[in-house]
């Protein structure tokens, strides 16, 4: 009965370890599950998700994690003189979040704002970049949570 015991135990421990493990692999990542970069504003998750399966001429970049790692699904052409908006998609933030975006153009910052998830656990937020902005060249935009960087993506418009 002491051997069925112990291996019960040991079984037992096995796997928390193994769910601890996971936890912990999955931990700091960050709250940012994806981006979309489009020529309008996708300012809730059913948009958001229409437009990643969606795709079509008025999505230029879509930015989905996997692993730990993001990875473009789908990238167009970004034409000159058209609205941006980036749409994050955010997971596991309490509602009332402040989040900072930057657009950068070749390593300058050319616009910057602060948004506020309205939505509990899971929402999207939206940062536009006037057409008047929008030229020939390289781009980042780049996304923070207080002072921490916890998103970065470099696009071209060509």
């Amino acid at each position: 009965m002491k051997k069925k015991t112990s291996l019960i135990v040991l079984i037992i421990f096995i796997v928390l370890a193994i769910l601890v493990g996971f936890v912990l692999v999955n931990k700091g990542d960050g709250p940012v599950a994806g981006m979309i970069l489009a020529d309008k504003v996708l300012d809730d998750i059913h948009k958001y998700n229409s437009a990643e399966e969606k795709q079509g001429k008025e999505i230029y970049l879509v930015v989905s994690k996997e692993y730990n790692k993001f990875e473009e699904d789908y990238k167009t052409s970004i034409p000159e003189s058209e609205n941006l908006y980036s749409t994050i998609h955010i997971v596991e933030c309490p509602k009332g979040s402040e989040f900072t975006g930057k657009w950068l153009k070749h390593d300058e910052v050319i616009k910057e704002d602060v948004v506020t998830l309205t939505t509990d656990s899971e929402g999207v937020v939206s940062f536009m970049l006037d057409g008047d902005n929008v030229s020939r060249g390289g781009y980042s935009f780049e996304l923070y949570e207080g002072d921490r960087k916890i998103f970065e993506k470099t696009f071209s418009v060509e």
